[in-house]
């Protein structure tokens, strides 16, 4: 057990199966997407740690989320928590728990569509 961050995006909203994607504050990752052994997005992140605390950029391809595109309007449940010995559950939704929990997201909006010219170079 390690300082954490988990990221909770369930893209179709269903409120059942999503995509758990976790960094440590060593730089180790975790992904999951419900009991699918085959799953392996390419994601990237970098770790930068001080002696109070560290951040973490992470960028992940589009397609290692959904295969559908991103449209106006679309909404995606996301969750963020901090997890880890001696801390005190901490995340956005404002529950006291470390558990991935999709009925305490918050929705992300996409409000414009991608360009196609940017699409196609995905």
């Amino acid at each position: 057990d390690v300082d954490r961050v988990e990221l909770l995006i369930d893209t179709d909203r269903d409120y059942n199966t999503a995509i758990n994607l976790a960094v440590a504050e060593d730089g180790r990752t975790f992904d999951r997407c419900g009991n699918l052994s085959e799953y392996n997005p390419r994601w990237y992140v970098a770790v930068h740690a001080e002696e109070n605390y560290w951040t973490a950029e992470v960028a992940i391809e589009r397609t290692g989320l959904t295969t559908q595109p991103l449209l106006a309007g679309n909404a995606w449940a996301v969750s963020a928590h901090r997890a880890g010995p001696g801390i005190a559950p901490a995340s956005w939704s404002q529950l006291r728990t470390n558990l991935p929990l999709t009925q305490a997201a918050g929705l992300l909006l996409f409000t414009e569509a991608v360009p196609e010219t940017v699409e196609a170079a995905r």
